[in-house]
């Protein structure tokens, strides 16, 4: 087994790597329009080629812990430098791969596992058209047959959904009774799923984001993660507590990218003969984003530790990811009023990223939900 030492080494040279394709791979930039799917895919398989894609099976693979500040660490260097692709990361590393690693019980998830770690592309399917926050209020149904499942219904809103290759995908058995849910990994290209073009958002653009419809897909019965053991509701919950701790990377790279650019912007931009950063007003504001950035980034490096040694609970996942959801907004409104009309021009792309961060309140629970989830359990 590998030292201390050897491991960190091995997590900073990944994250330096990661740094240096985001900086030096030419198509990959914070696009304004969507990607097409062979660009897409192609990125994919460059993720698959430095090894991000699975990253905590490579680590068990040298039978070393699953690095979760490392895949952090890894979602939020891509969020700063592309957060719609950041958020597509997350969604296959995080909501797919992941629960794969930790539930796979048969050859057919490990294939799919294997897959999904070459350069396929994975979605999790979850949100619907009338149960969005209210997850347990999903209507899609998996009828058990004699050798198979047969999964009808419709989901939304689904990250990389347009260009999946294989599903994560939660339905009621039988009934729509909450006690009966389930939970499957199916190929994307079966009979019967049709998958929706990207739909078209505020931002988040380079994510690709569609509706999946089921129409009487038959599912082998080996497709199902979820065992006695393993109760498909527990395997939600917490993966849901765990998407919250890592989606709260987006917002800390959104942060980056925002004071990276109005410390420089400040510092060079002149005005009434001198640098606007000499302006207490304007330095206040840079300290606002200074702070901000700092004190999400002290709250997550707790709330990794916790996860790890299996402390974390739902009102501190939940609490984290909203506290750091709301602050990248503020400092991604903030940095563009430090621009001013520069910062109002599509060029300079600081629209983009205020939009991106938008997406943090709503996905993964809005923040009313959130707050909801913390009140609730602290005061029963």
């Amino acid at each position: 087994m590998s030292t201390p030492e050897v491991t960190t080494n091995v997590s900073e040279m990944l994250l330096d790597t990661v740094k240096n394709y985001c900086i030096n791979e030419s198509n990959f930039n914070s696009s304004l329009t969507h990607p097409s799917e062979e660009n897409f895919k192609n990125q994919w398989k460059s993720l698959s080629n430095l090894g991000l894609l699975g990253l905590g099976q490579h680590f068990t693979a040298m039978q070393e812990p699953i690095p979760h500040q490392l895949q952090w660490d890894i979602i939020r260097i891509l969020s700063k430098y592309n957060p719609g692709f950041g958020l597509s990361y997350l969604a296959h590393n995080i909501l797919v791969t992941y629960p794969l690693q930790i539930y796979q019980h048969n050859s057919w998830h490990n294939f799919c596992l294997q897959k999904l770690m070459l350069g396929q592309i994975g979605c999790c399917a979850i949100s619907e058209p009338s149960a969005g926050s209210d997850v347990m209020a999903m209507r899609t149904t998996a009828r058990e047959n004699r050798d198979c499942y047969i999964l009808s219904g419709e989901k939304t809103w689904i990250t990389n959904g347009p260009y999946a290759d294989f599903i994560l995908v939660y339905a009621k058995i039988n009934s729509r009774d909450s006690r009966d849910l389930a939970v499957f990994i199916l190929d994307a290209h079966s009979k019967g799923i049709t998958k929706s073009q990207p739909m078209h958002k505020i931002g988040m653009q380079s994510s690709p984001t569609g509706t999946l419809i089921f129409d009487n897909v038959r599912i082998p019965k080996h497709c199902r993660l979820d065992n006695r053991q393993h109760s498909a509701k527990k395997v939600l919950f917490q993966q849901l507590d765990y998407e919250r701790l890592m989606l709260a990377a987006g917002p800390v790279g959104i942060m980056d990218w925002c004071y990276d650019k109005t410390e420089s912007y400040l510092q060079t931009r002149q005005q009434f003969g001198q640098p606007i950063g000499r302006f207490q007003l304007l330095q206040g504001h840079m300290a606002d984003i200074f702070t901000s950035l700092h004190a999400s980034e002290a709250y997550i490096e707790k709330c990794v530790d916790l996860y790890t040694t299996n402390q974390l609970d739902q009102k501190t996942a939940a609490s984290a990811y909203l506290f750091c959801s709301e602050q990248a907004l503020k400092v991604a409104d903030t940095a563009l009023q430090c621009a001013g009309a520069n910062g109002y021009m599509h060029e300079t792309r600081y629209g983009q990223y205020w939009q991106d961060a938008k997406l943090y309140t709503i996905g993964g629970g809005t923040s009313e939900i959130r707050r909801w989830i913390i009140g609730r359990s602290i005061l029963g």
